[in-house]
């Protein structure tokens, strides 16, 4: 029941970062014009850049995580009357959301768009370094990540899975 969104990311062309891809008006587009009635799993990367991991996107993750902690995000996902859930709330949602329950929608509810829609943002990459870590507890606390998905092999999964437990809507 759940329509993965990709298309905020920053590299379209290998090595190449656009960041305008990664910016709020990017995904303020993606989620006025590409969510619709049901529930959405936005992916997204952020990160602080850690030297001690090589990967080819890297750097990008940094200005990913300024747009999902910036507030103009949370006034505009309240605006479209999103609901953010994260996995575990996943089955009451779509009961609501079929039942068409106005308590499956956001603070806008029905008056601003028909149906519900609710949107999981999941972290990609936990795990992989604490850098990565870091900027995913960050957007979690400040921003709008409901999600992330953990790299279990990783260097720093251990760290991750610590952080996951201290934060359990994660």
């Amino acid at each position: 029941p759940v329509t993965f969104k990709g298309g905020f990311y920053g590299q379209w062309q290998p090595g190449e970062f656009d960041p305008a891809r990664v910016g709020f008006e990017a995904l303020a587009s993606i989620l006025r014009h590409e969510i619709f009635e049901g529930v959405f799993e936005v992916s997204c990367h952020p990160g602080y850049f850690d030297p001690s991991l090589e990967a080819v996107y890297h750097r990008e993750r940094e200005p990913e995580l300024r747009t999902l902690t910036d507030p103009r995000l949370r006034a505009l996902i309240d605006e479209l009357g999103l609901r953010l859930i994260s996995y575990a709330e996943l089955p009451a949602a779509v009961a609501e959301l079929r039942a068409g329950r106005p308590s499956a929608l956001g603070p806008a509810a029905a008056a601003a768009r028909a149906g519900g829609h609710a949107v999981i943002f999941n972290a990609e990459d936990f795990g992989c370094s604490r850098g990565i870590n870091r900027g995913v507890v960050e957007a979690h606390e400040r921003g709008v990540i409901t999600s992330a998905s953990l790299v279990v092999d990783a260097p720093a999964a251990p760290e991750a899975v610590d952080l996951a437990r201290r934060h359990p809507r994660l």
